[in-house]
């Protein structure tokens, strides 16, 4: 079931950290320093890979507020290009791409252009409301576009009702139904968070999940050590961001104190 993980990220379980973008040239928050951008960009990728992780994904996380799919910007695709090339070249890990609010045509372009791997697409189907508006299911027209672009190797891990986002019109749906569709229309796994950011998936849906889906679990937010131990049978993979900031806050870097340590809880586990 997690052969797709494994050829990606080489190990059972993998701990994917997030590499969260300042604001980039064109956004609303973006105040005239590209190298203080990039720099940030392989600061926090190099430290996530010394502190041990498997590999990395990139989010335009300062671009709020954020436009949704066709909407993106062709400046927010050059920036992510030219980020992912350089953390690519510094950092090597493997890579991923997530262009909120689900620009998951945009993302696959950037992988096949920096080498990457993986795309989070947080609408992939059913669709969902955003503080943006409405997130439109976008699994069809992206299959054609991996097609088109020969991206096929590409693999779409797809949020199942994504964090911070408003699901009500979707409720006669049980959550394996969710994930059921995600991975009947091709994608590569699913992806369960908690309600905000930081917060963790319910445990008894991670375990109901697990038991109905047949595919790989990525846990999306809410793991730190603490939990680990608890999440761990139910997590085929891990997306840490924010548990990985000194005080928890997506605007600032990377701590390579809190991945190593965390990293040493996963390697524990992971030997049993």
């Amino acid at each position: 079931m997690n052969n797709k993980l494994k050829q990606i990220f080489g190990v059972d379980k993998p701990v994917i950290g997030m590499v969260h973008l300042l604001p980039l040239p064109g956004n609303f928050g973006y105040e005239g320093d590209w190298e203080r951008v990039i720099n940030r960009a392989l600061g926090d990728a190099i430290a996530l890979k010394r502190g041990g992780v498997h590999g990395y994904l990139i989010e335009n996380a300062g671009s709020i507020p954020f436009h949704i799919g066709e909407e993106i910007d062709v400046m927010e695709v050059a920036a992510m290009s030219r980020i992912a090339c350089a953390v690519q070249e510094k950092a090597g890990l493997p890579l991923g791409i997530n262009i909120a609010s689900n620009g998951v045509k945009q993302a696959l372009a950037v992988a096949k252009a920096a080498g990457g791997l993986f795309v989070r697409a947080t609408g992939w189907v059913n669709g969902y409301y955003s503080s943006s508006g409405f997130v439109a299911p976008c699994a069809a027209e992206c299959m054609e576009y991996k097609k088109k672009i020969n991206a096929e190797n590409i693999s779409v891990f797809a949020d199942i009702k994504v964090k911070n986002g408003l699901h009500s019109f979707i409720q006669d749906k049980t959550l394996e139904e969710l994930g059921k569709d995600a991975l009947g229309v091709m994608a590569d796994g699913v992806i369960l968070t908690g309600a905000s950011t930081g917060i963790c998936p319910d445990l008894k849906e991670l375990r109901r999940m697990k038991k109905a889906v047949n595919g790989p679990i990525i846990i999306g937010s809410g793991t730190s050590k603490d939990n680990l131990e608890e999440l761990f049978p139910c997590g085929d993979a891990f997306i840490i961001g924010t548990y990985f900031k000194a005080n928890g806050k997506m605007s600032e870097p990377v701590c390579e104190e809190k991945v190593r340590d965390f990293m040493k809880a996963w390697e524990a586990l992971a030997k049993k």
